[in-house]
């Protein structure tokens, strides 16, 4: 995150390889399309963590879309985009959240699901 910053020697902040690990882990686990949930506004680290998730897929041999990246404005587009999301032809099996609240807001959502 920062120029003078080389190389981090813990994943707590290594947002790159905590992307990588997380995916790993759930490709390990047989999940094949992933989705991400991002705050809108960005945060440091959201792009280290998301060139993370790719290289964990591409090391696995998955294709691009096996990772999909939502980007959201406020606490109801969380709602609406999971709803989208288990409703489409090719629902993801597994959620990466950048932060608690958003797994929270997705964990709600799965739960009023009829699906």
């Amino acid at each position: 995150l920062y120029t003078s910053v080389k190389q981090l020697a813990s994943v707590d902040v290594d947002n790159r390889e905590t992307g990588r690990l997380l995916t790993d882990y759930l490709v390990k686990r047989g999940h094949r399309r992933i989705v991400t949930l991002e705050n809108s506004r960005g945060c440091p680290g959201d792009n280290h963590f998301d060139d993370g998730v790719r290289e964990a897929l591409t090391a696995a041999g998955m294709p691009p879309n096996a990772v999909l990246v939502r980007y959201l404005p406020n606490d109801e587009a969380v709602s609406h985009e999971m709803n989208a999301l288990l409703a489409s032809d090719d629902p993801p099996t597994a959620l990466l959240a950048r932060s608690a609240r958003l797994a929270q807001m997705a964990h709600a959502s799965l739960k009023l699901s009829s699906l």
